[in-house]
C-alpha cells in the first residue's frame, strides 16, 4: 500500500509521540485552566 493512499487521520493516530504530546498538553491546559477558575471564583476570607 502506497503512502499516498493513507488518510491523514490514520497518519496522525499512528504517530504515538504526537498523541502523547497532545494528551499531555490537553491535560496541562485543562488543569491549569481549572485551577485559575477556582482561584478567581473562590470568595475571599472575611477579616
Amino acid at each position: 500500500m502506497a503512502d499516498e493512499n493513507v488518510p491523514s487521520g490514520q497518519k496522525f493516530y499512528d504517530n504515538l509521540l504526537l498523541l502523547f504530546i497532545l494528551g499531555f498538553v490537553v491535560l496541562v491546559v485543562s488543569y491549569t485552566g481549572w485551577g485559575l477558575v477556582e482561584i478567581f471564583t473562590t470568595p475571599s476570607l472575611p477579616k
